[in-house]
Protein backbone atom coordinates (compact mmCIF):
# COMPACT_ATOMS: atom_id res chain seq x y z
CA UNK A 1 0.00 0.00 0.00
CA UNK A 2 2.93 2.58 0.95
CA UNK A 3 5.24 1.70 -2.37
CA UNK A 4 2.36 1.66 -4.48
CA UNK A 5 1.05 5.60 -3.25
CA UNK A 6 4.45 6.55 -3.33
CA UNK A 7 4.39 7.46 0.92
CA UNK A 8 7.80 8.26 2.21
CA UNK A 9 8.56 5.99 4.99
CA UNK A 10 10.55 5.17 7.32
CA UNK A 11 11.03 1.49 8.93
CA UNK A 12 12.17 1.45 12.46
CA UNK A 13 12.67 -1.79 14.51
CA UNK A 14 12.89 -1.78 18.15
CA UNK A 15 12.11 -3.74 21.20
CA UNK A 16 8.46 -5.37 21.46
CA UNK A 17 7.57 -2.69 24.42
CA UNK A 18 4.91 -1.41 23.50
CA UNK A 19 4.82 1.69 25.20
CA UNK A 20 4.33 5.42 24.09
CA UNK A 21 7.26 6.76 26.10
CA UNK A 22 9.70 4.48 24.98
CA UNK A 23 8.58 5.13 20.96
CA UNK A 24 8.21 8.52 22.10
CA UNK A 25 11.65 8.53 23.37
CA UNK A 26 13.15 6.85 20.28
CA UNK A 27 11.46 9.08 17.80
CA UNK A 28 12.73 12.09 20.30
CA UNK A 29 9.20 14.06 21.33
CA UNK A 30 7.21 14.19 24.16
CA UNK A 31 4.47 11.76 24.27
CA UNK A 32 2.12 15.13 24.66
CA UNK A 33 2.59 15.08 20.71
CA UNK A 34 2.81 11.33 20.11
CA UNK A 35 -0.12 10.14 18.14
CA UNK A 36 -0.09 5.84 18.20
CA UNK A 37 -0.55 5.18 14.66
CA UNK A 38 -0.62 1.22 13.86
CA UNK A 39 -1.22 -0.28 10.54
CA UNK A 40 -1.90 -3.67 10.85
CA UNK A 41 -1.79 -6.38 8.03
CA UNK A 42 -5.29 -8.92 8.29
CA UNK A 43 -5.14 -12.07 7.00
CA UNK A 44 -8.90 -12.83 5.72
CA UNK A 45 -8.30 -15.76 4.60
CA UNK A 46 -5.56 -17.51 2.61
CA UNK A 47 -5.41 -15.40 -0.62
CA UNK A 48 -6.96 -12.63 0.87
CA UNK A 49 -5.15 -9.42 3.10
CA UNK A 50 -6.70 -6.50 4.26
CA UNK A 51 -4.67 -3.40 6.15
CA UNK A 52 -6.08 -1.30 8.60
CA UNK A 53 -4.69 1.89 9.69
CA UNK A 54 -5.44 2.81 13.54
CA UNK A 55 -4.05 6.14 15.32
CA UNK A 56 -5.12 6.95 18.78
CA UNK A 57 -4.47 9.76 20.70
CA UNK A 58 -0.90 9.58 22.69
CA UNK A 59 -2.22 9.82 26.13
CA UNK A 60 -4.91 7.07 25.38
CA UNK A 61 -4.43 3.09 26.67
CA UNK A 62 -4.64 0.94 23.72
CA UNK A 63 -5.08 -2.93 24.91
CA UNK A 64 -1.81 -4.29 23.06
CA UNK A 65 -3.18 -7.98 23.52
CA UNK A 66 -6.46 -7.02 22.33
CA UNK A 67 -5.26 -5.85 19.29
CA UNK A 68 -2.51 -8.68 18.54
CA UNK A 69 -5.54 -10.98 19.32
CA UNK A 70 -8.32 -9.42 16.55
CA UNK A 71 -5.81 -8.58 13.99
CA UNK A 72 -2.62 -10.92 14.55
CA UNK A 73 -0.13 -7.81 14.46
CA UNK A 74 3.09 -7.35 15.06
CA UNK A 75 3.92 -5.52 17.97
CA UNK A 76 7.97 -5.23 17.39
CA UNK A 77 8.06 -2.37 14.58
CA UNK A 78 6.55 1.02 13.52
CA UNK A 79 6.36 2.65 11.24
CA UNK A 80 7.02 6.77 10.62
CA UNK A 81 5.73 9.24 7.68
CA UNK A 82 4.04 12.73 7.84
CA UNK A 83 0.55 13.60 8.95
CA UNK A 84 -0.74 14.37 5.22
CA UNK A 85 0.51 11.05 4.32
CA UNK A 86 -1.80 9.48 7.16
CA UNK A 87 -4.70 11.54 6.12
CA UNK A 88 -4.17 11.06 2.59
CA UNK A 89 -4.07 7.25 2.93
CA UNK A 90 -6.95 7.09 5.22
CA UNK A 91 -9.51 8.46 2.86
CA UNK A 92 -12.55 7.46 2.07
CA UNK A 93 -12.83 5.95 5.52
CA UNK A 94 -11.81 7.81 8.82
CA UNK A 95 -13.57 5.72 11.97
CA UNK A 96 -13.57 7.22 15.50
CA UNK A 97 -11.96 4.37 17.31
CA UNK A 98 -11.47 5.92 21.02
CA UNK A 99 -14.21 6.47 23.73
CA UNK A 100 -14.77 10.13 25.12
CA UNK A 101 -11.93 11.42 27.67
CA UNK A 102 -11.48 9.94 31.09
CA UNK A 103 -10.02 12.90 32.86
Amino acid sequence: MLDSTATAYELIDHEPDGTTEAVSALRGHPVSEAAKCLILMVKIDRRVTRYVLAIVPGDRRVDLNALRTLFAARLDRLLAMSGADYARLAEPRVERITGPDSD
